[in-house]
């Protein structure tokens, strides 16, 4: 992610030499294409991976949640309603689902602000 501006930063470098050799300029070009591309691919794979943890876990409460409202009479106490248990099945849980797509901004954080510290008093 920030392989960018220091590939920016050599680039002006060889462009205000005189004595500019293409070839240079040309890898320096092409790692940064390809480190762009391979930090797209990566974000991707860990979103999808956030996903997949929040949907196995959305199905795990969605699972316990209708066994207990299996065993629970409606009958027997007024003090839940119908609404609430599917409330609690379609809203609730999937509002946990949606919790682990932004739990991997709040695990990169830290990490993304120490690295850009670094390369700014270095």
């Amino acid at each position: 992610m920030f392989i960018g501006p220091v590939l920016v930063i050599f680039i002006i470098e060889y462009i205000d030499d005189p004595l500019v050799d293409y070839t240079t300029i040309t890898w320096i070009l092409s790692t940064l294409f390809v480190s762009k591309y391979l930090s797209s691919i990566l974000t991707q794979i860990v979103y999808f991976k956030c996903q997949v943890v929040g949907q196995r876990i959305k199905a795990v409460l969605d699972t316990a949640i209708y066994f207990k409202v299996l065993k629970f009479s409606l009958l027997r106490t007024s003090k839940y309603s119908t609404g609430d248990l599917i409330n609690l099945l379609l809203v609730d849980t999937h509002k946990v689902y949606y919790m682990f797509e932004f739990y991997r901004g709040v695990i990169m954080f830290p990490i993304l602000m120490s690295l850009a510290l670094f390369f700014m008093y270095t």
